[in-house]
């Protein structure tokens, strides 16, 4: 394998999902993987970080040697999609969080978790193995059916929050 390429609906680079994701991209990198980052939505702040979801078939045609990590923490169908593509899919799985935490504000987005954690019932099957970011998340996908997990905690460098605030953001 010389390529291993992330994937995740929305890449946001000041959260932790975006900021992992741009950590373990480093990590693969330095490790001699090719790694690039595809994205349906992206923040402006790492927008030039990545690429978007429909360029990754035209970019990487034969797909040989290239594992797909896709970060799971809502339902889209971008995860879907990318198993017809017929390259092998690893899970990193951030959590869902429950659907009733949103039901009375955001109906949409509750529909979204109830959505999401459908859709991983279904990927149990569909993927190589998964990470999890915790125990209590691996143990939710062994009793989803996934069999080839394990935990790795998702990569924080917490010195990143010693400095001042972003003037233009507070």
């Amino acid at each position: 394998m010389t390529a291993i390429h992330q994937f995740l609906p929305t890449f946001a680079g000041r959260d932790a999902i975006g900021m992992h994701t741009l950590r373990l991209q480093q990590l693969l990198r330095d490790a001699g993987y090719e790694s690039d980052i595809y994205a349906r939505f992206m923040h402006d702040e790492v927008k030039s970080k990545a690429y978007n979801f429909d360029e990754f078939a035209k970019r990487n045609p034969s797909r040989t040697d290239t594992l797909a990590l896709y970060h799971y923490s809502i339902g889209d169908k971008m995860v879907d999609e990318l198993s017809t593509m017929g390259v092998p899919i690893a899970l990193d799985y951030h959590n869902i969080t429950e659907a009733r935490f949103f039901l009375r504000w955001d109906p949409a987005a509750a529909i979204t978790m109830f959505d999401g954690r459908r859709q991983l019932a279904s990927l149990a099957t569909a993927v190589n193995f998964s990470l999890a970011d915790s125990s209590f998340n691996e143990a939710e996908l062994v009793e989803l059916g996934f069999t080839r997990t394990a935990v790795a905690p998702i990569l924080i460098d917490f010195a990143e929050f010693d400095g001042a605030p972003d003037p233009t953001l507070v």
